[in-house]
């Protein structure tokens, strides 16, 4: 039985899945402003608040940096290896290094006013 959220796609690994939800870990410092809310500016329970949050923080980021390593080495090899899921950029002859930025839609791009002016 395989783990995947209503919707994603089934060449989705939940490797992956881990990986950005670890990288949305590091967000949680906004439980900074909740704990001093709850606890009150200079209580002791405060400062414990303070360390477990930013513990956290750093731990999530820690542990989304290792997952997203790993997963950029195993997608890098399949890339090195020719693997079909990566398609071939039609109409390019150049190094592999430098892709050419697709085209615009057809809209016209007009500058914006200065305010400042």
């Amino acid at each position: 039985m395989r783990i995947r959220p209503k919707g994603a796609a089934p060449a989705l690994p939940f490797l992956d899945i881990l990986a950005a939800g670890a990288l949305g870990g590091i967000g949680f410092t906004v439980s900074l402003l909740i704990g001093e809310l709850a606890f009150g500016g200079s209580s002791e329970a405060d400062d414990h608040v303070k360390v477990a949050v930013l513990a956290g923080s750093v731990a999530a980021a820690l542990i989304a940096a290792v997952l997203l390593r790993v997963r950029n080495r195993h997608y890098r090899q399949l890339w090195e290896d020719g693997d079909d899921r990566f398609g071939v950029v039609e109409g390019y002859r150049g190094a592999v290094s430098r892709l050419p930025a697709p085209p615009l839609p057809n809209a016209t791009l007009r500058p914006r006013p200065n305010p400042g002016v």
